[in-house]
């Protein structure tokens, strides 16, 4: 969660931006019902796998070109 929070809170610094995070209860929580089921269709949606790996690789791999052009 570390790797996570910290790029999270120091962007948050950077661009003068609060972020607020609160507990959903679990009825009005939409979410929730795709946590539990795996479902065939959501609200007409079609469920798509990911690779989450792959895609926190391609985010730190942005996040470091973005961070190296600052400095070209």
């Amino acid at each position: 969660m570390n790797l996570i929070i910290r790029p999270v809170c120091s962007m948050e610094e950077q661009l003068g931006l609060t972020s607020w995070i609160e507990r959903v209860p679990s009825q009005p929580n939409p979410a929730d019902e795709l946590s539990r089921e795996r479902p065939v269709r959501f609200r007409g949606l079609m469920p798509m796998v990911v690779n989450m790996e792959a895609m926190w690789r391609k985010c730190l791999d942005e996040r470091m070109r973005s961070a190296s052009s600052l400095w070209e």
